[in-house]
């Protein structure tokens, strides 16, 4: 399975929150034990974890308040409070839902099936996933409320 390229990353982001989203790719992100992270996991037809889109804490909080345009200081809160609001989270579950589209493939189909938070139990395999090397890593900056960290990898 093919990740997409940065500027495909980037459109599809700024598409989903409608609003103008920069995308580089930075140094490899390395993702400790006491990060919080959000991951969108991703099944294909046959049930098996086959992708997954992980969001730091900044970017999850940022992306997930842009979707209805809370104000940016409900995404500072959360980032200070350590997790994601119950909204929040909500509107992050909606942009991992329609990331999907970064994996899918013809002839096959691929579809969010859980939201984890890194400080929650991941399904068996979906660390090793999110710490591929074959990992597409972006720096995210989404106008008006920050930026942060997304990964992207792919069996």
């Amino acid at each position: 399975m093919n990740l997409p390229a940065p500027d495909s990353a980037q459109s599809t982001l700024s598409e989903i929150l409608d609003l103008e989203v920069k995308v580089r790719k930075p140094p490899p992100v390395k993702y400790a034990p006491k990060d919080v992270y959000y991951a969108g996991v991703y099944k294909d037809e046959d049930g098996a974890d086959v992708a997954v889109c992980v969001f730091d804490l900044a970017l999850a909080a940022g992306a997930g308040a842009a979707l209805i345009r809370f104000p940016e200081v409900v995404a500072k809160e959360s980032v200070k409070a350590g997790k994601l609001d119950e909204s929040v989270l909500e509107n992050l579950h909606e942009i991992l839902n329609i990331c999907s589209r970064f994996f899918q493939i013809p002839g096959s189909r691929v579809q969010l099936s859980s939201v984890r938070a890194s400080f929650e139990e991941m399904p068996r395999g979906v660390p090793e996933l999110i710490a591929s090397p074959a990992r597409l890593d972006l720096e995210v900056a989404v106008r008006g409320y920050g930026s942060g960290k997304m990964s992207l990898s792919a069996r």
